[in-house]
């Protein structure tokens, strides 16, 4: 009987707050911040904050190493790896051009525009362009 009387009681509550919660009543009546102004009333605060305090904590623990650790080292690339990488940087370039040739060497570029709605169409520009 008294689990009844106090799971009534807790959806009385419950539909209490949930109605003044709806309604904007009682403490939730009050909006401090909207949509418009809360950027500008927390910087208008935050000139009211006089002290300020921060606190950082680092560790470092040392262990010992496994028995079969190895130590990383870096080696240099050799030059037939640099001279891969130099020929990835032309294939590289060699495609931005391919792809900028594509887009905007050739014929009419059409475009929305959001002020007017409607379509507006802008003649390509030619490649390569004239200096």
């Amino acid at each position: 009987m008294t689990v009844l009387v106090l799971a009534m009681c807790a959806s009385l509550i419950g539909g209490l707050v949930a109605y003044a919660y709806v309604k904007q009543v009682g403490p939730f009546s009050v909006t401090q911040y909207t949509e418009s102004n809360l950027l500008s009333s927390i910087l208008k605060k935050s000139s009211e904050i006089t002290t300020a305090s921060y606190t950082f904590t680092a560790a470092l623990s040392m262990v010992q190493r496994d028995q079969d650790a190895v130590p990383f080292t870096i080696d240099a690339p050799s030059d037939e790896k640099l001279a891969q990488y130099d020929r990835d940087v032309r294939r590289i370039s060699d495609v931005e051009s391919l792809v900028s040739t594509l887009s905007y060497g050739y014929g009419e570029q059409k475009f929305y525009d959001y002020k007017t709605k409607k379509y507006v169409s802008k003649p390509g520009k030619p490649y390569p362009p004239n200096s």
